[in-house]
């Protein structure tokens, strides 16, 4: 049994390659309080969760057209499922985590 190798005494040059890493200090985790179809019952929503002291905010609308309304929204998601359960104890079951890219 013969073995053959093959190989080049020139070195083939690769192109470099430059990544630049961004850390987003966006929240990307939200818990959500609801969604309404109307902008005025959400707005009115946010003033009541700010009015018992949560840092609710209006996220936009989702793709069906309703405006989103969170408890408050955080960068670290260990952060936000610990919030999540204190929210869903004391204030309501129906709270829910939307992480978003």
């Amino acid at each position: 049994i013969q073995e053959a190798t093959f190989f080049s005494t020139n070195p083939v040059l690769l192109p470099s390659v430059n990544l630049s890493v961004h850390s987003s200090t966006q929240p990307s985790h939200h818990i959500i309080a609801g969604a309404y179809r109307i902008r005025a019952n959400a707005e009115k929503r946010i003033a009541e969760l700010s009015a018992r002291g949560y840092s609710a905010k209006h996220l936009g609308q989702n793709r069906y057209g309703l405006y989103q309304v969170s408890y408050a929204s955080f960068t670290d998601p260990e952060q936000a499922l610990k919030a999540l359960k204190e929210i869903r104890r004391e204030d309501s079951q129906d709270a829910w985590l939307l992480s978003t890219k």
